[in-house]
């Protein structure tokens, strides 16, 4: 049995399933919620795959821990911008300043912040698709409707959008219209062809 590295044994279960949603996060960041599989994270933590499951029940199941963290954070983060604000004015306006930086946060992860300051007829057609699928991501909506948001996008850009949407798919019902569908076919479930 592997020696504990905190001080009692519900801090290191802590501790490890940190490390496990460490691992998942850089997965997801670097290869979409696909990369995150069972055996990448526990090769990624330092791991034994089995010992996954003792916090874990599935992939998927870590991912939704994932989102979870992410919004404790995000939470956190608001909270700790307006602790020492006593206005409510002042509150608001460190609240919405902090969602901006989070946002901003956000346009790195999307590879769009170097877009952030450009007009629009600056942006290249895939820099535009890239710019449009990240707002129409951020309204939070129920069903998605996209046409061909991957047309002008090159291969590394149109891998990263399909890996947003197929983990979006989860949660949403997203509608594609492409003309080259084989992309799609790999990563959702349904399909019609015309």
């Amino acid at each position: 049995m592997p020696k504990i590295q905190a001080p009692s044994i519900a801090e290191h279960r802590e501790l490890r399933r940190h490390q496990l949603i460490t691992a998942a996060l850089e997965l997801a960041m670097s290869g979409g919620a696909e990369a995150v599989t069972v055996s990448a994270v526990a090769q990624k933590a330092g791991l034994s795959r089995s010992s996954i499951y003792e916090y874990f029940a599935s992939s998927a199941d870590l991912i939704a821990d994932l989102v979870v963290e992410e919004l404790n954070y995000y939470t956190d983060r608001l909270a700790l911008a307006i602790k020492d604000a006593h206005d409510p004015f002042e509150k608001i306006e460190l609240w919405i300043a902090e969602g901006l930086r989070y946002v901003q946060d956000g346009l790195e992860a999307l590879e769009i912040r170097e877009l952030a300051d450009l007009k629009v007829t600056e942006l290249s057609l895939g820099q535009q698709q890239r710019v449009s699928v990240a707002l129409a991501l951020i309204q939070a909506a129920s069903y998605y409707l996209l046409d061909e948001p991957l047309s002008a996008q090159d291969a590394s850009h149109q891998d990263r959008t399909l890996d947003l949407l197929s983990m979006l798919a989860k949660e949403h019902g997203i509608l594609v219209v492409a003309h080259n569908s084989a992309a799609f076919k790999a990563r959702f479930d349904a399909h019609i062809s015309l």
